[in-house]
């Protein structure tokens, strides 16, 4: 199930396309994985946690939504428009798995999986090819919107 963060000062950050778009790909992503996803808006300073969608199974992470994210791993592959995996900078048996969102050449936002091994966990290399698929379906949807506009 998605949460949305909508507080004032951090609406502009989730434009429309990502709002009607986002929610699904994380549902679908979170029940795939059985793990959480959240979607980090980029910001001067790193990123914000806008939303997340947990899984139906009981072991997940939950990132407070409006929870700067500033993971310099993550920031690096943003910058080279990979996916990547580091630990998790407040739970370091946490590994967080990130790709990148763009509109057009803009890069906008990450898509985090915070992975927890467990022993019917998918493989992390199953998860990082899962969520490079669903950060590629993020920023399809704003070429799709172009051409529809």
């Amino acid at each position: 199930m998605t949460g949305i963060y909508r507080t004032p000062e951090f609406r502009p950050l989730l434009d429309d396309t990502l709002a009607e778009h986002a929610p699904g790909i994380l549902d679908d992503l979170a029940e795939n994985l059985q793990q959480s996803c959240q979607l980090a808006i980029r910001m001067e300073d790193g990123f914000c946690i806008a939303l997340q969608s947990t899984p139906s199974g009981p072991c997940f992470v939950n990132m407070p939504l409006g929870l700067v994210y500033s993971a310099p791993e993550a920031i690096s592959a943003f910058a080279e428009d990979r996916t990547t995996q580091h630990p998790n900078p407040a739970l370091p048996d946490v590994m967080d798995i990130c790709a990148p969102v763009f509109r057009g050449a803009e890069q906008i936002a990450l898509l985090i999986a915070p992975y927890i091994a467990s022993r019917n966990a998918k493989s992390p290399e199953f998860c990082r090819h899962a969520l490079q698929t669903a950060a590629q379906s993020l920023s399809q949807s704003f070429i799709v919107k172009t051409l529809v506009a």
